[in-house]
């Protein structure tokens, strides 16, 4: 019997035989050994049934399972391309530097070769990495341009080729000017998480002072709208009296024109995320097959993106809150996060309306 070095490798199929329990491991075994002394022209599979392992409908089935999670891996790997974050490096020499320039394009960086010496400016980092040749050395003290990492050109930079030591060297320094980077990015995302968090706790108290339901509905959409530049938003109030969505609050343009308008469930983006309590963040509605175009068509208003959450309260959908057309860019995952907190208070707001004809909810003030 052979040893377990010298078993051959179980290919693809014969791993996903095993994970479907159609054979054992042991049998994939004996079937390769059959196969590499007796029959090494003949497909595993056929050996297989030969063998009284498997049908033929198994394999068939497990071979197109085969083929579907070969296009899958080969997709994926044909997709990947290795992150390079775009730094930017200014290189202070006399000489041109043709070997450097080339390996820094090759990890990802742009790079700008000067001899004279740039004004240094007040302010943020204008390159992210800054190398200088030795005759400049003494710039450094005279005040060098803004820059996250500052360090000198190896020897031979100049020379066809970098030499295995310059290379890790300048290696260090790009890594070290990425790991910068991206702890600025992370610091920066910190403080605007804070304010974001500020903003919110601020706002959401000067909400639960309102003296009338509508008028808090009214300032949360107010505060989202301070928060997430849009183009229009409505809060819409799910009445349980026929199941259909009430414009209650709405922002941008035909306001008037929608104010207390009803839209059944079963129609548009706020219909499904009413029927299913599920949040969207859909970059493109013209892709989405939920989207109901019939509004823009009427108005002539182009509807592009868009956001929408349930408002819920003690487990029920109590209605939606929907953004469109995000103005300074995309709608981000940070985007839903900030208005999925926003929307639990909504969902609030409209239960307690449903409870009493006229809610004043400021004794809420002292719950948040």
């Amino acid at each position: 019997m052979m040893q377990t070095s010298e078993r051959p490798m179980v290919p693809l199929l014969g791993a996903l035989l095993v994970a479907e329990g159609l054979v054992t491991q042991e049998q994939i075994n004996a079937t390769l050994l059959l196969q590499h002394q007796d029959y090494p022209d003949e497909l595993l599979g056929e050996i297989l049934i030969r063998c009284g392992y498997i049908s033929r409908k198994a394999l068939d089935r497990i071979l197109r399972q085969q083929g579907e999670l070969r296009e899958t891996l080969v997709s994926r790997l044909d997709a990947y391309v290795p992150h390079k974050s775009n730094l930017r490096a200014l290189v202070l020499s006399r000489r041109l530097e043709h070997s450097l320039c080339r390996f820094l394009h090759a990890c990802g960086v742009t790079v700008t070769v000067t001899y004279t010496p740039p004004t240094n400016g007040d302010g943020p980092p204008t390159y992210d990495l800054l190398l200088i040749a030795a005759d400049y050395a003494d710039y450094l003290a005279a005040g060098a341009p803004a820059a996250a990492i500052i360090g000198m050109l190896p020897p031979g930079a100049a020379d066809d080729a970098l030499s295995p030591d310059a290379q890790a060297l300048v290696t260090r320094y790009v890594d070290q000017a990425r790991t910068y980077g991206e702890l600025c990015k992370s610091l920066e995302q910190k403080r605007h998480s804070e304010f974001e968090m500020q903003t919110i706790s601020t706002l959401i108290r000067s909400v639960t002072m309102a003296q009338t339901a509508q008028d808090a509905l009214l300032k949360l959409m107010t505060i989202v709208r301070d928060l997430i530049s849009i183009e229009a938003g409505t809060l819409f109030r799910l009445d349980p009296s026929d199941q259909r969505l009430v414009f209650e609050v709405v922002f941008g343009p035909f306001q008037n024109e929608l104010s207390q308008r009803r839209l059944s469930l079963d129609r548009g983006i706020a219909g499904w995320v009413a029927r299913h309590g599920e949040s969207l963040l859909i970059p493109d509605v013209h892709q989405d097959a939920r989207f109901e175009a019939t509004f823009d068509r009427q108005t002539g208003f182009q509807t592009r993106s868009m956001l929408c959450v349930p408002l819920v309260a003690l487990g029920q959908v109590r209605g939606v809150l929907q953004l469109i057309n995000k103005t300074d860019g995309e709608f981000t995952k940070s985007d839903l996060s900030l208005l999925r907190i926003t929307a639990a208070v909504g969902g609030m707001l409209l239960l307690f309306d449903s409870l009493a004809s006229t809610s004043s909810p400021s004794w809420l003030g002292d719950v948040f």
